[in-house]
Parts: structure tokens; sequence; C-alpha cells
């Protein structure tokens, strides 16, 4: 059995305080860490996601990432994939107006649903296909279907809602809800265009 001093001498009174009062004092250390923790974390977190928030990406630069990722156009036309060809300027403002949510639809719908191709309309070596597909305004959108033919085109900003119902038809292989001057080759007799949709 241990047997528990009924008197402790002064020597081992002031010990004893000492070692509270070190530990009080760790205590309270430690303490006011976790509190200043507790504050600063929240903060720190919050002045990370407006730092992020407010630092917009580059237009242009998302356009030519997604012109770097995008297939050569043999390779997306073969595919039997709906293929979204998209001609773009670095100097057209509905471009880099529109960089940010296209880059979101592709990533949405270009996961084995639509071939995204993005190709800078002022580059030499798209000269050619600028002529082609008679680009005269930028932004230019083809939509080329599965088996290599023009749906239709459509030119000019378009609003992230319009895309997202117009790439969701595209990809499903389901009439276009939004044509272009062409029409989506439908009998203009038969089709009538009313504020930007079939009717």
């Amino acid at each position: 059995k241990k047997t528990i001093k009924s008197q402790l001498s002064p020597q081992e009174m002031a010990e004893m305080a000492e070692m509270a009062a070190k530990e009080s004092e760790e205590g309270m250390d430690y303490r006011r860490r976790q509190v200043a923790l507790s504050i600063a974390s929240p903060l720190l977190g919050a002045a990370l996601f407006a730092a992020k928030r407010s630092a917009k990406k580059d237009p242009v630069a998302t356009l030519r990432a997604m012109e770097r990722r995008s297939p050569p156009i043999q390779v997306a036309l073969a595919s039997g994939l709906p293929t979204l060809i998209e001609f773009y300027a670095q100097w057209c403002g509905d471009c880099k107006a529109m960089a940010g949510h296209m880059e979101e639809l592709e990533q949405e719908y270009g996961n084995g649903k639509v071939n995204f191709v993005v190709l800078d309309a002022e580059k030499p070596e798209n000269a050619k296909l600028v002529g082609y597909f008679r680009v005269d305004a930028i932004p230019h959108l083809a939509f080329i279907d599965g088996d290599k033919v023009l749906q239709t085109t459509l030119t000019g900003y378009l609003p992230k809602k319009v895309m997202a119902k117009q790439l969701e038809a595209f990809a499903a292989r389901r009439q276009l809800p939004y044509c272009g001057p062409d029409k989506c080759g439908l009998d203009p007799k038969t089709t009538r265009m009313e504020a930007g949709s079939r009717a």
C-alpha cells in the first residue's frame, strides 16, 4: 500500500507549485495555439477561395488550351462521333466571352459524346478550313454529325444555356433546337423560325 504524506515540506510544496505553474503555462500556450488555429483556418480558407474566384482565367489562354487538346479534324470526323468545330480569333470579344463556358461544356460533353475541335481562324494552316466552312463571322460553330454531314452553323455569342441545349441534342443525335441560316437542312416550307427556335 502507498501511504500519502499528510504534510509536505516547504521544498516539496515549492516544487509542486512550480510544476503546476509550468503545466498551467504549457496548457495555456496549447489552448492559445488551438484558438488561434480555429480562427485562422477558416479565414485563410475564405481568403484562398476569394483569391481563386477573383483570379480570372485569360480567355485567350483558355481557347489556346482547348485548341491544343483538340483532336486533328480528320481524326474527329473519322471517329463516328458528332463533331463541333469552333473557329475563334484572339481579338474576338464574343469568343473570349464564351471561352469559359465552352471549356465547361467540353468537359461535360467531350468525354466520348462530342468531339470538340477548336481552331484559330487567323492561323495560316487553318486558311483552307476557314474557306471550306465559309467562316465570315467569329465565333463560327460548325455542327457535323457522326456521318460527316454538316447539320448547321451558328455564329456570334451564344449563352451557355443555348449551347448546353444544342450540345445535349447534338450528343443524343436529335434534331438541333437552334439552327443557323441553313435551317438545319430542313424544308423551309414546313419549318419556320421564331425567336431562335423552331416552331
